[in-house]
């Protein structure tokens, strides 16, 4: 069965440069982000990735400020993915993230 299979590979979450780690963001992401086994071209084996950074508003909503991604249509469908998230009860909207999202078909 191919699957595309979301792997947060250092997933680090870093604030403000120091790396604290933030559980509630990469639950977020682990419960809401899907990305559909067929929908890249992902030969069997290969690893992509998309690495962003980026700050969640005062509405709840992600804010991209930087990318660096392999492929473009997987950059794209992430963007769009984290474009209908929302976060409640942020504490601190100056926070930066870093998040490095790996993707690979088996």
């Amino acid at each position: 069965m191919k699957k595309i299979v979301f792997i947060t590979t250092a997933a680090l979450v870093a604030l403000n440069i120091f790396a604290n780690n933030h559980p509630s963001v990469q639950k977020k992401f682990e419960k809401e982000l899907r990305f559909e086994a067929n929908q890249f071209l992902i030969e069997k084996n290969q690893t992509e990735f998309v690495k962003i950074s980026f700050k969640i508003d005062e509405a709840g909503k992600v804010k991209i400020l930087e990318a660096n991604y392999s492929n473009e249509k997987l950059m794209k469908e992430t963007y769009k993915q984290l474009s209908i998230l929302r976060f409640e009860n942020q504490q601190n909207n100056d926070d930066i993230y870093y998040y490095n999202f790996t993707f690979k078909k088996l």
